[in-house]
C-alpha cells in the first residue's frame, strides 16, 4: 500500500498512462484493503473529472471551434487521458465498489 502512496504512482497514475490492468489491481488492493476514505477520494477525482469533460464538451459544442494555444501532440494526448477516465468511469465495478465503500464507511462511522 505504501507504493501506492508514492508521488506519480497510484491507480490515477496508471489510468492517466494507459495502464488499465494496474489500474484494476490498484484499485482492487485498496478496496480489499478495506481503504474506504482511499477508494473514495480516487473514485471521486475519476467522476469530478468526467463530468469536467461533460462541461467543456457543452461549452466548445456551443462556441466557434478556435485554437486553445495547444500543440497538437497535447491535444491528441489529452483526448487520449479523457478518454481513458470516461472508460474508468463507466465501469460496473467502480460503482458497486463505490456503494460498498459508501457502505462500509457509513457502518465504520456508526460503530465509533
Amino acid at each position: 500500500m505504501k507504493l501506492l502512496a508514492l508521488p506519480n504512482w497510484g491507480p490515477l497514475h496508471f489510468l492517466e498512462r494507459g495502464f488499465s490492468e494496474a489500474f484494476d489491481v490498484a484499485m482492487d488492493l485498496i478496496y480489499k484493503s478495506e481503504r474506504w476514505d482511499d477508494y473514495l477520494e480516487i473514485a471521486n477525482k475519476i467522476l469530478e473529472r468526467v463530468i469536467s469533460i461533460g462541461q467543456e464538451n457543452a461549452a466548445k459544442a456551443t462556441q466557434k471551434l478556435g485554437d486553445t494555444g495547444a500543440s497538437g501532440a497535447n491535444k491528441k494526448h489529452q483526448v487520449i487521458v479523457n478518454q481513458r477516465y470516461m472508460v474508468a468511469s463507466r465501469e460496473w465495478s467502480l460503482w458497486m465498489r463505490i456503494l460498498d465503500a459508501c457502505r462500509f464507511q457509513l457502518l465504520k462511522d456508526d460503530q465509533e
